[in-house]
């Protein structure tokens, strides 16, 4: 049982070491798309709010659901991003979800 939970451990590991690899290689990108989207989001917030906002805004990559949710619509509709086969739907819930 120890091994099985420190085998697990280890792939979590390598899985969060690989997203941090590709968020490093993308970070400039992500920043270029969330500029627009931040100054958006802030210009309807009061003042007495922009600095909890903004705080919020640090990770809409990582926690926003319905942000990450309306990007991958939007990359199914124009052929960017297909559908899992069915086999492939439960791993690929269980890799998106967690982060």
């Amino acid at each position: 049982m120890l091994l099985r939970a420190q085998y697990g451990k280890e792939i979590q590991n390598q899985l969060l070491a690989i997203g941090g690899r590709i968020k490093e290689k993308y970070r400039a990108d992500f920043e270029a798309l969330l500029a627009p989207y931040a100054e958006a989001v802030l210009a309807s917030v009061p003042p007495h709010l922009k600095k909890v906002k903004e705080y919020e805004l640090q990770s809409v990559f990582g926690f926003d659901g319905w942000f990450l949710l309306h990007c991958i619509v939007a990359l199914l509709k124009n052929g960017k991003l297909k559908e899992p086969a069915r086999e492939q739907r439960k791993a690929l819930t269980t890799l998106i979800v967690p982060v």
